[in-house]
């Protein structure tokens, strides 16, 4: 690789042109890509793995300093960028165990997998010029595979507002193809992502690049409320309404079901036990039913009656105790033995308990609540570890606890935030998750990112501690929702756009920066609304029966507003020397109005 790798292996002409659009492509890359070459970029990771430490660490290194990007360029040319990212995955564990250990490396390493995931579920990862053009430009600047790709000439600098919140952005976004993600499982090994939909489908998804390996299977007959893979990955639950479905995880095969419930509503949470062998179920009945997992025959009558709505059940990690919320906001615990109650309930919380979360070692729970706090608990006593965690502003929606136990992520309409389990203090967010409302979220197995689910999305965020620590820039409803027309000034430094609203804002489109006008106008449709051939002013209707003009400077009225009938207008234009608008009308007449008078020539 270090003799071959090199910046535009292919000699590609233009970003502009998909790869599968060139011509040549296969020839291209037979002939600059050697066999050698292409075997080394995609098994390097698994050969580091076989090597002594201290012999490769400053190789190492060099190569994310020097080669990254041109390595990145051979994988996605190849299409095997999200072996790539699971590569990267093993060269951190591989440093993880490394002697001596490197927190840098460990840091670099880490940065290149964020920046290779979020090229690949990008749309300009289908040219690989956009490694360059696109991906690198818009890289967060703290991310040091920005640093270090700075070397290479021609790169975009960005600056300004909106560069900054791409310090909190999500490394990846997935659009599965249904209105609303019901919940979400990752494998225990990392690989996949399992997800039920609000329309009846079960998908196993790629952990690296959000392809689907699986499905959409089909054998629910409404929404899929809960899904959980089994301990050794080879098989996924999935539950609705009254049905419980096991499946192969590999092969979308069913294994066991649907069995039915008797439960009285929509089956809220289904997981397995430990070692495979059970499953615990909570629904909209209010009790907690135990299940054999490979014949789907009940172990013993429902736990309990008189509980809250179940939206959490969930077995210990070493698998002696199942949990659930009660109807007095408290969490009760049983023996998987024989169903018997297990020990004092944790009680604390003045709202539903919609999410739990065992520590590793099940020696403690911790708890989100629509009282806007998480706690945690110590089982053997039902006290509480430390005060509660404090800083949501709705209710808790989820919460998991980190592999090491050091820990808890939580989820509420519209943030993400992660603490430290032993204080609570803050170790990074808010993260702001706009476009959706996380349901259900999980650490990776390596802790170093988050997967969560919101409407028809999924989502893939590196947990970094400290990250975004300070509050990220918000912006109003109406400034991001409903932007109906957007037209840049001639000089391309500023545009303007028109809200939902008729709001009329003017940015910097060097740094996102936006200042509001006085005054409204809406822009509804192109034919109505026109810039004036030098820029200066923007003409557009207001309502349904008045014309102006705006300079599009400082938003202020230019001329206007005249009277019109919106209705009837078909087309819209300025004068050359832009005095006068000429204003066409569906029923043939043509009007000219002067701008500095007012006056008006049919």
């Amino acid at each position: 690789m270090k003799d071959q790798l090199r910046f535009n292996i292919c000699n590609l002409a233009s970003s502009f042109v998909p790869d599968k659009e060139v011509e040549d492509m296969e020839e291209r890359i037979k002939a600059n890509i050697s066999p050698t070459l292409a075997y080394a970029c995609r098994f390097w990771t698994s050969h580091l793995a076989l090597a002594p430490h201290a012999s490769v660490l400053t190789l190492l290194d060099e190569f994310l300093r020097d080669r990254l990007l041109f390595w990145m360029e051979v994988l996605s040319l190849r299409r095997e960028l999200a072996t790539g990212i699971e590569g990267l995955l093993k060269v951190q564990q591989w440093l993880a165990r490394a002697e001596p250990s490197s927190s840098e490396l460990m840091y670099y390493v880490d940065d290149a997998r964020s920046f290779v995931t979020s090229f690949a579920v990008n749309p300009t990862s289908q040219s690989t010029p956009h490694i360059y053009l696109s991906s690198l430009s818009l890289c967060p600047r703290s991310n040091t595979v920005y640093h270090h790709g700075q070397r290479l000439r021609g790169l975009l600098e960005l600056k300004g507002s909106l560069m900054d919140l791409r310090e909190g952005a999500p490394l990846a976004v997935w659009d599965i193809g249904s209105e609303h993600v019901e919940s979400l499982a990752l494998s225990p090994d990392g690989n996949r992502v399992a997800t039920g939909c609000s329309d009846k489908m079960l998908r196993i998804l790629s952990a690296y690049d959000g392809t689907t390996q699986l499905g959409p299977l089909k054998g629910h007959t409404e929404a899929v409320s809960s899904i959980a893979f089994s301990p050794d990955g080879g098989r996924v639950v999935s539950s609705s309404d009254h049905d419980i479905i096991v499946w192969n995880a590999y092969n979308g095969t069913l294994i066991t079901g649907p069995f039915r419930s008797s439960q009285l509503g929509t089956i809220l949470s289904v997981s397995f036990s430990p070692d495979g062998s059970l499953l615990v179920s909570g629904g909209l009945d209010h009790t907690v039913r135990v299940w054999n997992a490979h014949d789907g025959s009940p172990l013993f009558d429902p736990l309990a009656s008189g509980l809250d709505l179940v939206f959490c059940t969930k077995f210990s990690p070493n698998g002696s105790l199942i949990a659930a919320p009660s109807a007095d906001h408290s969490i009760r615990l049983w023996n998987t033995f024989d169903g018997s109650p297990s020990g004092p309930m944790l009680e604390g919380h003045t709202g539903p308990v919609q999410s739990f979360a065992f520590t590793p070692d099940s020696t403690r729970l911790v708890s989100g609540s629509n009282d806007q706090t998480i706690r945690v608990w110590n089982i053997s006593d039902g006290s509480l570890v430390v005060d509660p965690f404090q800083g949501h502003t709705s209710a808790i929606r989820a919460v998991d606890v980190s592999h090491d136990g050091t820990r808890v992520v939580s989820s509420d309409s519209s943030t993400i935030r992660l603490w430290n389990i032993d204080d609570g203090t803050l170790v990074a967010g808010p993260f702001y998750a706009i476009t959706a409302s996380p349901g259900s979220l999980a650490f990776s197995p390596d802790d170093t990112r988050i997967i969560y689910a919101g409407h028809g999305r999924i989502y893939v965020r590196s947990m970094r501690d400290g990250m975004f620590l300070r509050a990220p820039a918000t912006l109003q409803d109406d400034v991001i929702i409903g932007i109906s027309s957007v037209a840049f000034r001639s000089e391309g430094t500023h545009f303007m756009t028109s809200g939902r609203a008729g709001a009329l804002r003017i940015w910097n489109a060097t740094d996102g920066s936006f200042t509001t006008s006085p005054n409204k106008a809406e822009f509804v449709q192109s034919s109505f609304s026109t810039l004036s051939p030098d820029g200066s002013y923007i003409a557009g209707t207001q309502g349904d029966t008045s014309l102006q003009v705006v300079d599009t400077m400082d938003g202020s009225l230019a001329a206007g507003p005249f009277e019109i009938e919106r209705s009837e207008l078909s087309t819209l234009s300025f004068s050359r020397n832009n005095r006068a608008i000429i204003m066409g009308f569906l029923d043939g007449t043509i009007k000219l109005c002067d701008l500095k008078s007012g006056n008006t020539t049919v």
